[in-house]
């Protein structure tokens, strides 16, 4: 009789502990969802100085609260920006990554695709320094 009590006392105990740790898991679960967030990073490698397409960006999720400013986490916000520099496949595309939606390069960004640049010997008369910069391709 005293075995058939305690064997009853640990199968109660083990249920109450089994549901328990299930509760606690869905409580730390939802936790967790509310503490991620959606933001945009590149699908594939993207070049410098070619404007972005919705296709090379995607949503990955981050936890919320180490995300530093200037994250995007909508993909319309970042079609048609420039890089300033290459961007690598699952990298998160920062605001500071990108030349703003109204820049203009002078002659960098003017060269059509497909197309190049020659360069000329210059002189201070004929000064035009300033339009191109280093890096631009």
């Amino acid at each position: 009789m005293q075995n058939r009590r305690i064997f009853i006392s640990l199968i109660a105990a083990s249920v109450v502990g089994l549901l328990a740790l299930f509760i606690a898991s869905f409580v730390v679960k939802d936790e967790e969802a509310s503490r991620t967030s959606m933001v945009v990073a590149a699908a594939e490698p993207i070049p410098m100085g070619m404007p972005i397409s919705s296709t090379q960006l995607k949503l990955i999720q981050s936890p919320g609260e180490s995300l530093p400013g200037g994250v995007a986490h909508f993909i319309e916000e970042m079609v048609g920006r420039v890089p300033k520099a290459d961007i690598k496949a699952g990298e998160v595309i920062f605001d500071r990554m990108l030349y703003s939606a109204s820049f203009s390069s002078g002659l960098a960004f003017a060269i059509s695709a497909g197309k190049r640049a020659m360069a000329m010997n210059v002189n201070e008369v004929s000064d035009v320094a300033g339009f191109v910069t280093p890096g631009a391709y």
